[in-house]
């Protein structure tokens, strides 16, 4: 229960009854401790950290939650339930789920919202879950968390253009926006014709590194985090930078973690006809928890994608004191990064730059140590999972009010 004070300051009742409903991808692991019988559910989601974390931020603070997800695995609606948080469930079709703009999904959204019947619903992303909020008639608000113009010209496919296309519907159709980043305020803004509020993503407590990092334990280890291998996330100027990089330092190893980057993956297979594979280690999609070792074991996070709406990975490595090395005009990197004082910010286009960005700071104790640190304090003071959450809560209620 709240104390006095903070329900005051929120706004909130003494027993907190605010019931929020959250749409989104989620991770339902993480979820674990606010579930009855937690240890007999098969499904586990299909990732959304960032709104799982805040939703246990929500959680903390008294809020009743329902979250309304997709998962593949789940091929007829499933309803968890905890003491104030309920789980609903429905089928992720893997193929043709673009051909109707994700109709059949959206229909199970809706028919979860309508049983469930919350005080607003926050809806993540522009696509399935926040077109089915908007269909609901209820109080709602859309988090933006990505640029779909923006991956649609790196990615100039069918399915991109229909992510497009349930974009352009949500935002024509919603009224009430927020956004992870002031890059993705100033897109949103110019299409809606409305301000919108930045709610960053956000990490709990437990992400925090408690004691001290020191660099070169193993020898220098490089760790970069992509979901997708693709001309946006730049990684193939990372590959060819890296050869260099070994040619100074040649104990160096680069680990390859996320979607694309499994053994046998894309990655790999360009990675071999380009002869860039010595000292690369090639992991794949990994667990939160082995992310976590993974960013232990690591000396430098190198994140050269050229386009980010916010890159969660970025506050991850902050906050487990590991230095960042990302692109200067990278979407909303340079934001995150506090505009260079918490990561060293670089030109990732330039293989050269790049190589030069990864001896600088591997070389200079005093440097990584400074970014290792501010890093951390840029973490802890903007991006922790309760006090985001406090600032969503009083967003709910400025919606619900003007409703």
């Amino acid at each position: 229960m709240l104390s006095e004070s903070i329900n005051v300051r929120l706004g909130l009742t003494p027993n907190c009854r605010l019931h929020v409903g959250i749409a989104a991808p989620i991770y339902l692991p993480l979820l674990s401790d606010y579930l009855h019988n937690a240890d007999t559910i098969e499904v586990e989601g299909m990732g959304g950290f960032s709104v799982t974390y805040l939703v246990r931020g929500l959680l903390s603070l008294g809020v009743k939650v329902s979250v309304y997800t997709l998962d593949p695995r789940q091929t007829k609606p499933l309803l968890i339930e905890g003491s104030r948080l309920k789980v609903y469930c429905g089928h992720f079709r893997t193929h043709g789920r673009m051909k109707d703009l994700m109709r059949l999904e959206r229909k199970q959204l809706e028919d979860f919202m309508a049983v469930d019947d919350p005080d607003l619903i926050h809806a993540h992303w522009t696509y399935e879950y926040a077109w089915a909020a908007v269909a609901s008639g209820k109080p709602n608000l859309i988090t933006v968390r990505d640029w779909s113009l923006a991956i649609l010209s790196y990615h100039k496919d069918l399915y991109r253009l229909g992510r497009f296309l349930m974009d352009r519907i949500t935002l024509r159709r919603g009224r009430n926006f927020s956004v992870n980043s002031p890059y993705l305020r100033e897109c949103v803004s110019r299409t809606v014709g409305q301000a919108v509020h930045i709610t960053p993503n956000s990490i709990p407590a437990e992400w925090f590194l408690k004691g001290e990092k020191e660099i070169g334990k193993n020898g220098l280890t490089l760790l970069s985090i992509n979901n997708g291998f693709s001309e946006r996330k730049n990684v193939g100027n990372l590959l060819k930078a890296f050869k260099i990089v070994r040619q100074h330092l040649a104990s160096a190893r680069l680990l390859l973690v996320g979607h694309g980057y499994e053994s046998d993956g894309r990655a790999v297979v360009w990675a071999q006809s380009e002869d860039l594979t010595d000292g690369v280690k090639f992991f794949g999609k990994n667990s939160n928890e082995e992310i976590r070792e993974l960013l232990d074991l690591s000396d430098i996070l190198v994140h050269p994608a050229l386009e980010e709406s916010f890159g969660m990975t970025l506050v991850e490595a902050m906050a487990r004191k590991v230095p960042v090395i990302a692109g200067q005009s990278s979407g909303a990197v340079p934001w995150v990064l506090s505009g260079g004082e918490a990561g060293l910010l670089v030109d990732v286009s330039s293989v050269d730059t790049l190589v030069q960005s990864i001896l600088r700071l591997a070389m200079d104790r005093g440097l990584w140590k400074s970014f290792s640190e501010s890093g951390y304090r840029n973490a802890l003071r903007r991006f922790n999972s309760n006090e985001v959450a406090k600032d969503v809560i009083s967003l709910y209620h400025q919606v619900i009010e003007e409703t």
